[in-house]
């Protein structure tokens, strides 16, 4: 059987408090129903990956990113690459 897996992130919406929120629903939903054997991931903008990643280690789900920049580094304004977006969900 193939492993189920269920990911999804809210593009540009939510300040702060709110992703909080949602991200907080998430684990309780996950506590109250389990998550049996499928794999959960949360993708939140970027600003949000350290505390998505810090309640995730809490609560038995995953953290993706929703964009990263085809390059690894360099003076690109405003980018993200793969290797910073490892570097704060790697303490997963």
């Amino acid at each position: 059987m193939r492993q189920k897996i269920v990911a999804g992130n809210w593009k540009m919406n939510y300040d702060f408090q709110k992703a909080e929120d949602l991200l907080f629903d998430i684990a309780d939903l996950l506590r109250e129903k389990g998550r049996g054997e499928t794999i959960v991931i949360a993708c939140p903008p970027v600003l949000y990956l350290e505390m998505a990643t810090d309640i995730a280690v809490e609560n038995d789900f995953l953290v993706g990113a929703q964009n990263c920049s085809e390059f690894d580094s360099g003076a690109y304004t405003g980018e993200i690459s793969a290797g910073m977006i490892n570097s704060v969900v790697q303490r997963m």
